[in-house]
């Protein structure tokens, strides 16, 4: 997992929703969560988000919970994809990245964001190889370990 982009779970299809909500409100509550209840039955995803969560409050980082349907302002958007407003603007104009007007201001759904971070970090990935294999051709990359 990723500590610089934000996890995505889609919806669950095959969800329990009254457990889903019996275990929320047994979160929620005042009354100690004990291992004796059933977690056993939550969904594949929801077991490994919750888990998530409790590592990294355990490892004393900040967690933040949205919804993927979530719109945020193109200044944050491109503050959580490492690049500058101006720039996101321009990949929106191209079409590159889809985005909602609310009145004259451009919005992007956060899964939009995720979508559009995971597609440029895999051109990265790939274009960083690429380098790595044209520079090791030339023989200006030792193959040394460190």
């Amino acid at each position: 997992m990723s500590s610089l982009m934000p996890m995505g779970i889609g919806p669950i299809e095959d969800r329990d929703e009254q457990q889903l909500n019996e275990l929320a409100d047994a979160l929620q509550g005042t009354d100690p969560v004990t291992r004796e209840q059933e977690f056993a039955e939550l969904p594949a995803p929801v077991r490994e988000a919750l888990a998530d969560v409790l590592h990294r409050f355990a490892r004393g980082e900040a967690v933040v919970v949205g919804s993927a349907a979530t719109l945020l302002t193109t200044g944050q958007a491109a503050a959580m994809l490492g690049m500058s407003r101006s720039y996101l603007v321009r990949l929106i104009d191209e079409g590159k990245v889809q985005c909602e007007f609310v009145g004259t201001h451009r919005r992007v759904r956060l899964e939009e964001a995720l979508r559009y971070g995971a597609i440029f970090r895999a051109r990265r990935s790939a274009s960083l190889d690429e380098i790595a294999g044209v520079s090791r051709e030339a023989g200006l990359y030792d193959d040394d370990e460190f």
